[in-house]
């Protein structure tokens, strides 16, 4: 879930390069460098940290998360939420959380305890709307198909409805969970 997520100090790639392309992200080890914790403020940082909390809570991310922002002077833009971000003991996750006092084994342990809990709410959530659903059926004399078909048009509904609002958290953007 992503109800209390944890975030990390925010990490920076310096680049070197003109251009950070394929050849200077896999082939040319001088065409950037991590710095970690990022070359900011402290307020920057905390504004970084919170701004990346937002960005996954209303993209629904649950698990890991490495939130990317631009930063341009004193204005942060999002950039993206790679939820499959590099993850080794030399990669920019884990240096970040590594800086914030969370080792590598540390962090395998609790992404594999928050996978286990997620599981078990899953496990939850679809025993809930099976009860619902019969309910339902029960109720209004639906079959399961238009059911479903209530139901997937709510829930477009709800997706467009949190697309707009993520739309809001983009001019906002920050930091790595």
């Amino acid at each position: 879930g992503n109800e209390s997520p944890k975030v990390s100090v925010a990490g920076e790639l310096v680049v070197t390069s003109s251009f950070y392309d394929y050849h200077a992200k896999y082939e040319d080890k001088q065409a950037a460098v991590s710095q970690v914790p990022a070359d900011v403020s402290p307020e920057q940082q905390r504004i970084i940290q919170a701004l990346a909390i937002q960005a996954y809570q209303v993209a629904n991310v649950s698990g890991m998360g490495r939130v990317d922002f631009f930063l341009d002077g004193d204005q942060c833009w999002l950039n993206e939420i790679n939820t499959l971000p590099g993850f080794t003991d030399v990669s920019l996750f884990a240096q970040n959380w590594l800086v914030s006092g969370v080792t590598f084994s540390d962090l395998l342990d609790e992404l594999v305890a928050a996978a286990l809990r997620l599981d078990a709410l899953s496990a939850e959530v679809a025993q809930q709307r099976e009860a619902e659903l019969g309910e339902l059926r029960e109720q209004f004399g639906r079959s399961q198909a238009e059911i479903a078909e209530l139901t997937t048009a709510h829930a477009r509904l709800h997706d467009d409805n949190a697309a707009a609002r993520g739309l809001n958290v983009v001019r906002l953007a920050t930091a790595w969970l």
